[in-house]
């Protein structure tokens, strides 16, 4: 089960790279919420998340050929749905043993952050159904949060409260 620090830490460490890349929240904290499910640790995971972005970013008709996807779809799959993107290249990866040789070899210099990186990558790969359903479900707690603000707000900002909290006030 995913916990609130976790969720909180993980974010905290990856947010301008996710709002960089057009992460929403909700998708940010339910891959958190699968990541510490999977027993990934929130820096080490957070660290290869980013550095996992900024590949794909670099190179998107590599990582569309790595994705098995055609470049077009690709590119506008990362555009609006990034977390999807990142799921389909890691699921490339991991189908395709050589290509993933290849990837894991590009980061083997990079010391530990690569080992970082090899082992978040090989976790989204194996677990993509599963990541894609925690991301719905941080989606779905996202709006459901802020419906349940909505309500508040319009059963609390109506004339007669406003009133009363005027009333309170002095």
């Amino acid at each position: 089960v995913a916990s609130g620090p976790y969720i909180v830490d993980f974010t905290q460490r990856v947010l301008s790279t996710a709002k960089a890349a057009n992460f929403t929240l909700g998708a940010t904290v339910g891959l958190a919420a699968g990541f510490e499910e999977l027993g990934l640790k929130a820096e080490s995971s957070g660290t290869a998340f980013q550095t996992l972005i900024a590949t794909i970013g670099e190179d998107v008709p590599k990582a569309a050929k790595i994705a098995n996807e055609p470049l077009k779809e690709f590119q506008a799959l990362f555009a609006k749905s990034p977390q999807e993107a990142l799921i389909k290249y890691a699921e490339g990866l991991v189908k395709n043993g050589a290509a993933f040789e290849d990837v894991t070899r590009a980061f083997k210099d990079a010391g530990e952050e690569g080992i970082r990186v090899r082992q978040t990558l090989f976790t989204i790969g194996q677990s993509g159904e599963f990541l894609r359903n925690k991301i719905d479900l941080g989606n779905k707690a996202m709006k459901e949060t802020s419906a349940i603000t909505a309500g508040f707000a319009l059963k609390n900002d109506n004339f007669a409260s406003i009133i009363d909290k005027i009333g309170k006030a002095f």
